[in-house]
């Protein structure tokens, strides 16, 4: 980007109408290059982790009844502060999916987003009040796959508890991260 403004002011030809619109347009797809890229980065690792799990998670959920009508209540074992960096990310992104599907699919009156450790394992569950579905008929789309993938990236398993009429729940298991020493 650097460049071509250089070569948009010192360029030969650089009083050339042609020439500005040339470069207005490679500019304009440099800033669509940069901002996809800035977009990815922050999809990879989302700044609301910055905070920590808890602090995301607590940012996600307000983000949830923002945009949507349905209450949504977060309990965050503290303790669990102490995940990995990419562990924390997966399990801040099957959060976000399962809000995503409630927020499209479920027509709940709330929600609620558990997060827990006990027996040396960690749960996240993420329950609603809405519509439910037959999860034997149920196809999953990439949302759910994508969660299961990283239930098992996290050496954990995904769980799906629904029945029509009486809401869902998605409940991810992982082995707890070892304790400091």
């Amino acid at each position: 980007r650097m460049e071509l403004s250089v070569l948009r002011r010192c360029g030969p030809d650089a009083a050339s109408a042609t020439h500005d619109a040339a470069l207005a347009v490679l500019m304009g797809r440099v800033d669509g290059l940069v901002a996809s890229m800035r977009s990815v980065v922050a999809q990879l690792r989302p700044p609301a982790l910055d905070g920590g799990l808890a602090v995301a998670l607590d940012w996600l959920v307000a983000e949830f009844t923002r945009h949507t009508p349905v209450p949504c209540e977060v309990d965050v074992d503290k303790g669990l502060l102490r995940l990995p960096p990419e562990a924390a990310t997966m399990v801040f992104r099957i959060a976000q999916e399962s809000l995503n599907n409630v927020r499209r699919h479920a027509g709940a009156s709330r929600v609620r987003l558990q997060l827990r450790e006990f027996d040396r394992q960690c749960e996240l569950s993420v329950a609603d009040d809405g519509n439910g579905f037959d999860v034997a008929a149920h196809r999953p789309g990439y949302g759910i796959l994508g969660m299961e993938e990283r239930a098992r990236a996290l050496g954990g398993t995904l769980s799906l508890e629904s029945t029509p009429g009486r809401g869902t729940t998605v409940r991810l298991r992982f082995p707890a991260p070892p304790q400091a020493a």
